[in-house]
């Protein structure tokens, strides 16, 4: 087994112990029956914490991006006494090794900016932001214990760091204007933050399945392969399988 294989192992393992969901992007018809009913839910205004349970539930929604990796997602990930990401994502990459994602939801029905003379960003976008550097702020002061096995009993996020992306998730694509959108990235950029509509996550959906039925025939994900037969030895850590 070759380096970038173990570390993959070595990763599934803390992610696994830490809580973490993993999520194959080969799974098409679970991915389109998750899009209808997340179109559904949006049509009849939810909030906040229905929009919350219902990505908890079906967190095949927070899985947009069009690659060969699997994704890792957990809800409501403690940092520290105060703060608790909406969600926190991982993808298992060669190259920082793992990407992390801080998610914070925002209501379906806010704007970016208010619809006064003097157009300020709202309540809603700036406690969005505020948050994702906050956290991060959390994760620069407490990297090592994050960072930290749960066997070691840290949190178990393998490789995450205060550059950790991040994703605000707000409104809906009627209500926000492309010039709000264009003025909103030119004051998320600095922070490395995105933001996005709640309509922008559902067409991420589509594309993947559309993406993979297009393909004429696809093998197994190669990192399912590579962990599906992940064991643990006497001390609770990865070992060598025989079909390894």
């Amino acid at each position: 087994m070759d380096e970038w294989e173990e570390l993959k192992r070595w990763t599934a393992f803390d992610l696994q112990n830490a809580g973490f969901i993993r999520i194959c992007d080969r799974d098409i018809d679970t991915d389109e029956a998750d899009l209808k009913a997340f179109e559904a839910m949006l049509e009849n205004s939810p909030s906040e914490q229905d929009l919350q349970r219902f990505l908890q539930d079906h967190p095949r929604i927070l899985h947009p991006e069009l690659t060969s990796h699997c994704r890792w997602v957990k809800p409501q990930q403690q940092f520290g006494s105060e703060f608790r990401p909406d969600f926190l994502t991982a993808r298992i990459d060669s190259n920082p090794g793992v990407r992390w994602t801080l998610i914070e939801l925002q209501r379906v029905d806010a704007g970016l900016f208010t619809q006064d003379k003097r157009q300020r960003t709202t309540e809603q976008f700036d406690e969005g932001l505020k948050q994702i550097i906050e956290w991060r702020d959390w994760i620069a002061e407490n990297g090592d214990y994050a960072r930290k096995p749960r066997v070691r009993n840290g949190l178990g996020l393998a490789g995450i760091s205060h550059q950790a992306d991040g994703l605000i998730l707000i409104g809906r694509r009627g209500n926000i204007s492309a010039e709000d959108r264009k003025r909103a990235r030119n004051l998320t950029w600095p922070h490395h933050v995105e933001v996005h509509t709640y309509d922008w996550l559902a067409d991420e959906t589509r594309k993947t399945v559309a993406f993979w039925r297009s393909l004429a025939a696809t093998e197994g994900c190669q990192e399912c392969l590579s962990i599906r037969h992940l064991t643990h030895d006497k001390f609770g850590k990865p070992k060598r399988t025989r079909s390894s």
